[in-house]
């Protein structure tokens, strides 16, 4: 396997991650991508009137999920730096 070039492996100004942005970020991307793709999922797959009236309660749901999963981040973000 080759090694990758001495430019990447070191860290520029620039690419600096800042947990507090990045974590809320990625936790509500993910959920806006899945609520997106399953209300495309269930338009093609039923009537769009119904679809309208599952709107609220997808979002309801996703966001208890984002909820949970920022609590689950708190949780587990400690054990982060523990030695395996």
């Amino acid at each position: 396997m080759l090694a990758p070039p001495p430019a990447l492996l070191t860290p520029r100004a620039g690419l600096r991650t800042d947990p507090g942005r990045l974590v809320p970020a990625t936790i509500g991307a993910v959920w806006l991508i899945y609520f997106v793709v399953n209300t495309l999922r269930m338009a093609v797959m039923t009537p769009a009137a119904e679809q309208l009236d599952m709107l609220p309660r997808r979002a309801v749901v996703c966001a208890a999920v984002v909820a949970l999963t920022f609590v689950f981040h708190r949780l587990i973000h400690p054990l982060d730096a523990a030695p395996l």
